[in-house]
């Protein structure tokens, strides 16, 4: 055979090679997000990447990434955290954990397991300008730090030593930090309400 032909032969041959890897080495990733509750104040997220093979332009059956450079076999698209719930009507919109939920008197909705930094911000901005808002069975001082944190947009880490000046109690067995604040609504009649606090992590137990 013509050692010409046999040249242009190889040539082809290892274009077709070439394209074949070519195509088998082209893949799509995906990654793929499921929620597992956790308890009252976050969920775990779990993340996971996927790798699908593109053939003749067309996504095949895809597979966990692994990390094979290790020969371990072990999934190196997996990753997971914790992650706050996010919230309507009690429901976590990501996870489904259902939370027990209140209702203040200026119509606040507040779930079982948020932060206090979100819940007295909520409640605080609600009451009416020129309502005599305050913080009682506290020292002036106390209310006033709390206070302070509230307006100011405090970080969540500082409400618990903040609240750990208000009155300790136990509520639905929960040891707890409680608040309580006094104001006039819209129609100027007075209200008094109790927020209990988690002396943990200043989170939201019960609104009474």
């Amino acid at each position: 055979m013509n050692k010409n032909i046999i040249r242009i032969l190889c040539a082809m041959l290892a274009l077709l090679v070439i394209a074949s890897a070519a195509a088998l080495a082209a893949t799509e990733t995906k990654t793929y997000k499921t929620y597992e509750p956790l308890d009252a104040q976050y969920h775990t997220v779990i993340e996971e990447t996927w790798v699908y093979p593109i053939v003749n332009g067309k996504a095949g059956s895809g597979k966990p990434a692994s990390d094979n450079s290790l020969g371990s076999g072990k999934p190196s698209g997996s990753n997971s955290y914790k992650e706050l719930h996010t919230f309507e009507n009690g429901v976590c919109i990501h996870c489904g954990y259902a939370s027990e939920t209140f209702t203040n008197a200026m119509g606040i909705v507040l779930v079982k397991g948020m932060p206090a930094a979100d819940v007295l911000k909520q409640v605080v901005n609600a009451i009416p300008a020129g309502s005599d808002k305050a913080f009682v069975d506290v020292t002036v001082d106390a209310g006033d730090n709390l206070l302070g944190l509230v307006e100011n947009n405090g970080a969540q880490a500082n409400f618990i030593p903040a609240l750990a000046a208000f009155p300790a109690q136990t509520v639905d067995g929960v040891p707890s930090n409680v608040v309580t604040l006094t104001y006039t609504d819209a129609q100027g009649k007075p209200v008094v309400e109790n927020y209990a606090f988690s002396t943990a992590d200043a989170t939201l137990v019960k609104l009474y």
